[in-house]
């Protein structure tokens, strides 16, 4: 049986502004699922852009996967496979005096 770790990402609040999670070391994973989910949003055309990223061997941030952009209430989930990798969840937000709260978590499944 493959063992599962369980990650938030980022944890269900109140945000207004961008940013991004820290980052988390995936060495001995190699699936993880990452759930997003925004359970609030007010504002004038609030925007909420989610998105993936791994850190290159450069100390780079890329990014490796997206969600729909958000600007409603809503969940979504990516599938990404990983290979030895460190990855954050970066966050845009845009619109006239936005508010999402949301959350980003995730079970990576060892490798076998």
């Amino acid at each position: 049986m493959a063992r599962t770790s369980f990650i938030t990402f980022l944890p269900s609040a109140a945000r207004n502004t961008s940013g991004q999670s820290g980052s988390f070391g995936l060495y001995d994973m190699d699936e993880i699922l990452v759930f997003l989910n925004v359970s609030a949003v007010s504002g004038a055309s609030p925007t909420l852009d989610v998105k993936v990223q791994t850190q290159g061997p450069d100390g780079v941030w890329y990014d490796l996967q997206s969600f729909t952009q958000k600007t409603a209430a809503g969940q979504e989930a990516k599938a990404i496979t990983v290979f030895g990798e460190t990855l954050r969840i970066a966050y845009t937000i845009g619109g006239s005096s936005p508010s999402f709260t949301f959350s980003v978590t995730a079970v990576a499944k060892a490798r076998s």
